[in-house]
């Protein structure tokens, strides 16, 4: 894991780098009787700052493991959901559209597809609605929020639909188009 350069990190280097001038100093210049007990002071002194490193260290790593403990656990939980949400869309008479704010399709559920009956997944999926509507109606003034019905609607495939139910959903860019 690469550190990213903080005054944190400048500090800790700091700190290091004492130690070590520290240590090269009375080491190299002070008179062997003093030395050695300065020298010892010094020890004493970088192994406190080494366990307190060491508990940050130790701290930092059990944070960690319980942020991945609680992500695990939280898409667990998202992938039981959208589990659930792909059968009951799965096994719904109605069709289901998503669009996005420029009217492009992003998903379709399997009723939508067979009434639309104009290719794949792959080939509808980011293609405007219009290419599968013979009318033209215009989602894109709807408002955040607001939601509606539009009248009987021919496909290009000649079926016709009674009635398109259309809701923008709030605080996003979607509208969500039922039939």
């Amino acid at each position: 894991m690469v550190k990213s350069f903080n005054k944190e990190n400048l500090a800790e280097g700091v700190t290091w780098l004492v130690f070590l001038l520290a240590t090269i100093i009375i080491a190299a210049f002070l008179p062997w009787y003093l030395s050695e007990q300065l020298l010892l002071g010094v020890l004493i002194l970088f192994t406190i700052v080494l366990v307190i490193y060491y508990i940050r260290i130790k701290h930092l790593y059990l944070e960690v493991q319980d942020n991945h403990s609680a992500a695990k656990a939280d898409a667990s939980k998202l992938e039981r959901i959208l589990g659930e949400s792909n059968v009951v869309l799965r096994h719904l008479k109605s069709g289901v559209v998503l669009l996005d704010s420029e009217q492009h399709i992003v998903y379709l559920s399997p009723a939508a597809k067979k009434n639309l009956m104009r290719g794949s997944d792959d080939e509808m999926i980011g293609r405007h609605i219009r290419l599968y509507l013979s009318a033209k109606p215009d989602f894109t003034d709807i408002a955040k929020g607001s939601s509606g019905r539009l009248g009987e609607i021919t496909l290009k495939n000649d079926k016709k639909i009674d009635q398109i139910h259309y809701q923008s959903i709030e605080d996003s860019k979607y509208i969500l188009i039922s039939f």
